[in-house]
């Protein structure tokens, strides 16, 4: 063992001892729960510059399984697939075997070595066998032993085991242990398992007095990788208190006495950090409402029973067809937590109660009716499926719905004629009912509306890291808000449009002149605006459309930036000056009084909309180049190795957009999904010329907030310096992680840095003859669109599993990977992969066939599979 090695070893077995704090800008080591003061400034009078410069060193050693710090947040299980084997010499039968890929290292290779076995033949997997000491042979192991038990109608097999994972630090390599839960479940015990799960059994924490308190951090590794970092989970509370469930992703801020602070690791062990004050620009009070999901709904009315529903699944359907009665499915199970919060909130809230009269409501437990799980195609709870009187199914929803989300889809989904009870009272459009919503701050408050006009304008100071909601002129919680002044630092800053709300340059006109009509006919994107000092977008007398998400139109000016002196340091263009106008509810289609004179003289559509029309090819392959050699100057770009270690990641639980289902022309349909459509990029080094060139590849974006899909062979890519993502208008952002892949499949699902982008719905599939089109970048022609027919479906074998795929004759070529296939009604169907070219050859009668190319598409379920929820 080298000397280098010795010392960190001793380290990791003294931090088990030590659990201190130093003061970084005193320089000085204090021994734990020694009384150390931090920032004492309350939030809001805080600004920044002030006392930011203090951090605390942060020890951090494992917590005891049985202490009560231990987190009451579970990491979710990570697949790994199981390989029927005959492994000579091998305790047990029916042997099966997989690849466990932790740490540094864990990219590497073929992974660490594990097997699977039954003691005895015709029961459940009991024994576990792992290559410990990384020999590549399994019969020198002892293996783990444990009792598989019946639950929920399953067999479970849970293994408890510890390996030894890889870090690089100071340039040395640790070997740190790693405790692991694995668990199997199958229907029956003869069954052979296909999947193992694991999650990191444990976490870490350590101490720091702050303010005159002692407090316990909190840290987990929540994505499995054996590595702490981006993606990983911490808390701060206050010592000897309960765990926290309130965690946070490691780079997100956490409060303490209404001071936030950030965590920054030293390393990936996980052992060391610091903690850093650190200003949002927003108060405590401020920021958990907006992580608040349920704050509405708990503020919501309460009916006096909640919404009533059926059990008895196939009567309750035969009498709802009987009765020509709309029916709702909803399904769910005893341990899905999103479904108890419905149940607790939103079944029971009287405007859901009032929007499902003459609707038949049918509870559906998924553990106990497997059949019908399968039969109506449910991948994940809670899931809502919304049934018209004649029983073809109108609309569906996978997960949490709020208040809001469910009386709208109770009550604009049912015809008006099947209701056979009293009608229920609905909201006029130019009435705004917010006799429900939660209370809101009355600071920084611009001219509301009155409840009959509906229309909001006036002035607005937007402070650094600013939300707000255009529609009621009023700061409100990150659910409804449209508009975030992001001021990310001294020259970097945006305006970014929040929750489908979409934003417009006009151009050629003062701010009195702009009409209705005008804000209607921008060209909107969903794309955030800069305003930085690089090439900025917007500036001083910029003048904006905006459609916000409640579905108004709006038109607001750029009046002013405000400099913020603080600490003796500039804060340059640090507050948003705006003046404002709400011309209408969109949303509605009602039309109410603007707020400015209108005038009806019609202008030609902006110059910088013209995108669609004309595609700069040169201009948008400069702006990805210059914006991916930008990310890395800032130091914005996830490591490709750490990208690539994370590709072994098989799931991500997302809720998705609702499928498009109406038919639109094809020349609409480009100018719909064309802002959804990513060019993924890397930036590597020439070997030929020297120089640093961007790859093109497709994609398209599954939320706003920034959850991207493409193939998994764009990202595995070994030598790229950086990987990211440029928009239809060039705007340029960084892949932070990888949230879930599947290499046979050939999907890699992404986070990029960043908000506000316009997702593409995916839709339910395509049958062999229908009709198609392709929007992906073949050898940088960006957003070119191509059509064709589906020709067939076909499988292939890749490591033993069957894949099913699509093949389409829409043209596609290199730079198209990972472009979206789409419908007529603009949903995603399919995902390109690659091409096979079949070469000119002679048939038996010596005719020359016509060379030809087949391209490949993986189909929208594997997509989906990815995203479904559960462990």
């Amino acid at each position: 063992m080298t000397t280098s090695r010795l010392r960190w070893v001793l380290l990791v077995v003294g931090l088990g001892l030590e659990v201190g704090v130093r003061c970084c800008a005193q320089g000085q080591a204090l021994p734990a729960r020694e009384r150390l003061e931090g920032v004492s400034t309350p939030a809001g009078a805080q600004a920044p510059g002030d006392s930011l410069l203090q951090k605390w060193e942060v020890r951090l050693a494992a917590g005891r399984t049985d202490s009560k710090l231990n987190p009451r947040f579970t990491p979710v299980g990570t697949r790994l697939a199981l390989t029927p084997a005959t492994i000579e010499g091998l305790r047990g039968s029916n042997h099966v075997e997989g690849r466990l890929r932790l740490g540094a290292g864990g990219q590497d290779g073929s992974g660490q070595r594990f097997a699977l076995t039954r003691s005895q033949i015709g029961g459940c997997y009991d024994l576990l066998f792992i290559d410990f000491d990384r020999d590549g042979s399994l019969t020198n192991e002892k293996p783990i032993s444990c009792q598989p038990s019946q639950t929920r109608g399953k067999w479970w097999s849970t293994f408890q085991a510890s390996v030894k994972v890889e870090h690089h630090v100071a340039g040395d390599i640790l070997w740190q242990d790693y405790p692991l839960n694995f668990w199997v479940v199958v229907d029956g015990p003869e069954e052979t398992p296909s999947i193992i799960r694991f999650t990191r059994r444990g976490f870490l924490t350590g101490s720091v007095r702050l303010a005159g308190a002692d407090y316990d951090i909190i840290l987990s590794d929540g994505n499995n990788d054996g590595l702490l970092g981006t993606g990983d989970f911490w808390t701060i509370q206050p010592a000897e208190a309960m765990p926290s469930t309130d965690h946070r992703r490691l780079g997100d801020f956490a409060w303490v006495q209404g001071q936030a602070y950030k965590l920054d690791l030293a390393d990936s062990t996980g052992t060391r950090g610091s903690l850093v004050p650190f200003d949002p620009g927003i108060t405590q009070t401020q920021d958990e409402q907006a992580r608040d999901m349920y704050r509405e709904d708990r503020a919501a009315p309460r009916a006096t029973s909640p919404l009533a529903f059926r059990h008895d699944v196939e009567q309750a359907i035969a009498e709802a067809k009987t009765d020509q009665t709309p029916y709702f499915l909803d399904f769910e199970t005893s341990w899905c937590g999103p479904c108890r919060q419905m149940d607790q909130f939103v079944y029971t809230a009287q405007p859901v109660v009032d929007a499902a009269r003459g609707i038949m409501c049918i509870k559906v437990d998924g553990d106990q009716r497997q059949d019908l799980v399968s039969r109506y195609r449910v991948t994940g709870y809670p899931t809502g499926i919304l049934f018209g009187p004649n029983g073809v199914e109108t609309t569906r929803f996978s997960g949490y719905r709020n208040v809001k989300q469910m009386t709208a889809l109770l009550q604009t989904r049912r015809p008006a004629s099947d209701d056979r009870q009293a009608p229920v009272e609905r909201v006029e459009p130019q009435r705004r009912d917010t006799s429900w919503k939660a209370p809101e701050e009355e600071t920084n408050r611009a001219r509301r509306p009155s409840p009959a006009s509906g229309v909001t304008s006036g002035d607005k100071l937007l402070r650094g890291t600013y939300a707000w909601d255009l529609d009621r002129g009023d700061d409100q919680d990150r659910s409804a808000v449209d508009l975030w002044w992001e001021h990310v630092d001294e020259r970097q800053r945006y305006l970014v449009p929040q929750n489908g709300a979409q934003l417009a340059v006009i151009k050629g006109k003062a701010f009195a002149t702009v009409t209705q009509d005008d804000v209607q006919r921008a060209k909107f994107t969903g794309d955030r605006l800069s305003a930085s000092d690089a090439a900025p977008l917007i500036d001083v007398g910029t003048i904006l459309a905006v459609r916000t998400a409640e579905g108004n139109l709006a038109k607001l000016e750029i009046v002013g930036f405000d400099t913020l002196q603080s600490g003796g340091r500039s804060y340059v263009k640090y507050d948003l000056r705006l003046r404002y106008a709400v011309y209408q509810t969109g949303s509605r289609g009602v039309a109410v009084q603007p707020a400015v004179p209108q005038e009806r003289t019609r202008t030609a559509p902006a110059a910088e909309h013209s995108l669609s029309v004309a595609v700069n090819d040169a201009k948008l392959h400069a702006r990805l180049q210059a914006g991916l050699a930008g990310l890395i100057e800032s130091q914005k770009v996830t490591k490709i190795e750490v990208l690539r270690t994370q590709l072994q990641r098989d799931r991500y639980p997302l809720a998705l957009p609702a499928t498009a289902t109406e038919k639109i022309p094809l020349a609409d349909l480009y100018e719909r999904c064309r802002n959804g459509v990513l060019v993924v990029s890397h930036l590597y080094h020439c070997t030929q010329c020297g120089r640093q060139h961007p790859s093109t590849a497709g994609g398209f974006v599954l939320a706003a907030s920034g959850v991207i899909v493409t193939n998994y062979h764009v990202v595995d890519r070994p030598e790229s310096l950086a990987l990211g993502a440029m928009t239809a208008h060039g705007s340029v952002h960084a892949v932070k992680e990888v949230l879930a892949a599947d290499k046979e499949r050939d999907i890699a699902i992404l986070q990029l840095d960043g908000s506000g982008f316009t997702p593409l719905p995916l839709g339910a599939g395509v049958t062999i003859g229908e009709s198609i089109a392709v929007i992906g970048h073949p050898v940088h022609r960006y957003y070119t669109l191509t059509t064709g027919i589906v020709s067939r479906h076909f499988a292939t074998e890749r490591n033993g599993r069957e894949v099913v795929w699509i093949a389409a004759t829409a043209e596609i070529g290199p730079g198209t990977s990972g472009a979206p296939l789409l419908d007529d009604a603009g949903a995603v169907v399919g995902m390109a992969s690659q091409t096979q070219f079949i070469p000119s050859t002679k048939t038996e009668n010596h005719q020359l066939t016509t060379p030809t190319a087949i391209a490949w598409f993986t189909p929208v379920d594997a997509i989906r599979h990815l995203l479904r929820p559960g462990g």
